[in-house]
């Protein structure tokens, strides 16, 4: 049976592993559609580097019609975002 927490957990820890090896103090930026795959991948940069260091991308550039949701994503983050 799949260990949901385990899995995180194993996420989070690699995310912290791959920024330590490859660039300490280095922020995440990613895309935030406010989709599923953007929200849990920011998520989880948050729990494992905190929110100082996690900076959010609205996408797409331009006109999106669940602009809306990308936003609640990030105000409940708290990260900061352009």
């Amino acid at each position: 049976m799949l260990d949901a927490v385990k899995v995180k957990d194993e996420c989070v820890q690699w995310i912290r592993d791959f920024f330590e090896e490859n660039g300490p103090g280095c922020n995440a930026v990613l895309g935030i559609s406010g989709g599923k795959d953007s929200s849990i991948a920011a998520a989880l940069c948050v729990e494992a580097l905190g929110k100082d260091r996690v900076i959010g991308v609205l996408m797409p550039c331009g006109e999106q019609h669940d602009i809306d949701m990308a936003y609640m994503l990030v105000n409940h983050l708290d990260i900061k975002h352009y």
